[in-house]
């Protein structure tokens, strides 16, 4: 399965604002953790890069870290900068820590209702679009 992103809707066949039940008979989902704060859920789909994360058994957040092609390009191990290639702009939005080991930059590309994480070079390293 190849995880085409359609801005703003979905990534590969998982649609934002979709009932969870709706992926069951065709995907083995692990449904994961509940998060107390946020009040999601996240389930993993076996098999896949994909991260669902859900509201109320609703979708809100789809995150991919192997493959998300737009435009006929993988944007995962793309530098930042092939949003400007594109004529998308991007913005800087802060430095996080991981693990205590690896600091990652997050960019929103607003215009295609992205959020992309990249490692200290600027290469993205995850894809994450919400609803």
């Amino acid at each position: 399965m190849k995880n085409i992103l359609n801005p703003f809707i979905s990534i590969g066949e998982f649609r934002l604002n979709s009932h969870i039940s709706d992926y069951f008979e065709e995907f083995n989902l692990i449904k994961d953790e509940y998060d107390n704060v946020t009040k999601w859920t996240t389930y993993y789909v076996e098999n896949n890069d994909i991260i669902l994360f859900t509201e109320e058994e609703y979708i809100i957040s789809i995150k991919c870290k192997e493959q998300c092609i737009i435009n006929n390009v993988n944007l995962i191990s793309s530098s930042i900068n092939v949003f400007t290639r594109m004529n998308i702009d991007f913005q800087f939005d802060e430095e996080l820590y991981i693990d205590d080991y690896e600091m990652q930059k997050v960019y929103n590309v607003d215009s295609i209702g992205l959020q992309c994480w990249t490692n200290k070079n600027d290469v993205i390293v995850s894809i994450l679009i919400s609803g």
